[in-house]
């Protein structure tokens, strides 16, 4: 959380062109399906031990820091996608997580998710455990490919 604070209006303009240019992008393309991944961040600090927060006690949401009010902004322009007839569906994660400095506590109940069937397939430990090496392994096999000779070669022939 402490890279959020520190870095803030620049995670706010890069996330806000990201999701900006996704929408744009999957409405030219006529795409039929889009998912947007929101953050817990839009809604307001909890104090510890505060009890679990209903989805419905959410709004007004207050977050408190400028990526959160990115991702709450982000979550209304998916109505360009509704406008362009693509069913937008979107997700948050919303069980506090153990972290660096920053957020005191988000907390809250997953009783309408779970309403519907949902359950996880994995922990989150165990889904870092499985992604964090997935994600190493590809950026070494790109940077692997950026500092091979024939990466370098081809480069150079470009340049000219």
């Amino acid at each position: 959380m402490g890279f959020i604070h520190s870095a803030e209006c620049e995670i706010m303009r890069n996330n806000a062109l990201i999701n900006l240019n996704m929408i744009y992008a999957a409405a030219r393309k006529g795409i039929k399906r889009y998912f947007f991944s929101s953050s817990v961040c839009i809604y307001r600090d909890m104090q510890p031990g505060e009890p679990e927060l209903k989805e419905e006690e959410a709004y007004p949401a207050l977050p408190d820091n400028e990526y959160g009010w990115e991702k709450l902004h982000a979550e209304r322009v998916v109505a360009f996608g509704r406008k362009h007839g693509i069913e937008v569906r979107k997700a948050i994660q919303i069980r506090y997580v153990e972290g660096p400095v920053g957020v005191q506590s988000r907390n809250f109940s997953n009783e309408r998710i779970y309403s519907v069937g949902w359950r996880s397939r994995y922990s989150l430990t165990d889904g870092i455990a499985r992604t964090y090496p997935w994600v190493q392994a590809r950026v070494e096999a790109r940077d692997a490919r950026r500092s091979s000779p024939s990466a370098s070669q081809a480069s150079r022939s470009s340049a000219r």
